[in-house]
């Protein structure tokens, strides 16, 4: 059984659902979880430093592109 097919029998399951104690722990569970996957809010400058540096002939041309040069 595929990722997809799980999380569609999961929903089913969960959407007969019919206690309100295991509705409860569900969303629960989801919002509990969903808290945990959101990454930090970006800010400008953030991402400095994250690349390391570049080498000095970074914009140079590549030998093995030579044969599609025009």
């Amino acid at each position: 059984m595929n990722v997809t097919a799980q999380k569609l029998e999961l929903i089913q399951w969960i959407s007969n659902l019919d206690d309100i104690r295991l509705l409860k722990e569900v969303a629960a569970f989801r919002k509990r979880n969903q808290s945990e996957t959101q990454s930090p809010k970006r800010f400008f400058g953030c991402g400095k430093g994250a690349f390391g540096e570049t080498a000095e002939d970074f914009n140079e041309p590549i030998d093995i592109f030579d044969n599609y040069k025009p």
